[in-house]
């Protein structure tokens, strides 16, 4: 027991639709959050 490894009782997920044009949005896996600062639509 000394060594198990700690295992998540349940996992959360979302799905999202990207633009493919959208460029430099980071996604936080900790947090689950997007970072839409440095975000650009190119064409």
């Amino acid at each position: 027991m000394e060594e198990q490894a700690v295992t998540p009782l349940y996992q959360d997920s979302s799905k999202s639709l990207v633009n493919p044009n959208l460029k430099g949005v980071v996604y936080a896996q900790v947090s689950g959050s997007y970072d839409f600062i440095h975000a650009r639509l190119t064409k």
